[in-house]
């Protein structure tokens, strides 16, 4: 239970991660190792979420876990203009 915790709570900081890594003006080669990493970490993480979702016949259990993507995805766009400053 507590990896499945561990794989959803890591989303938005991959996202933000390979957002970061992707809007590099010079990249170097280990920086794109990173970003290639963090894209594949979450990748990773977002398949394990759903297969977790879908083995759960908990609409509670699924319920949270739409509010808890949804609520990631608004706080990561929010905090998109504040990264450039």
């Amino acid at each position: 239970m507590i990896d499945h915790i561990g794989d959803i709570l890591a989303i938005p900081f991959f996202a933000w991660l390979s957002y970061y890594f992707y809007n590099l003006p010079q990249r170097t080669t280990e920086e794109t190792i990173l970003l290639i990493l963090s894209l594949g970490a979450l990748i990773a993480d977002l398949v394990f979420t759903l297969q977790y979702a879908r083995q759960m016949h908990n609409t509670t259990v699924n319920l949270f876990i739409v509010m808890y993507f949804v609520l990631a995805i608004l706080v990561f766009h929010n905090s998109l203009p504040v990264l450039h400053n």
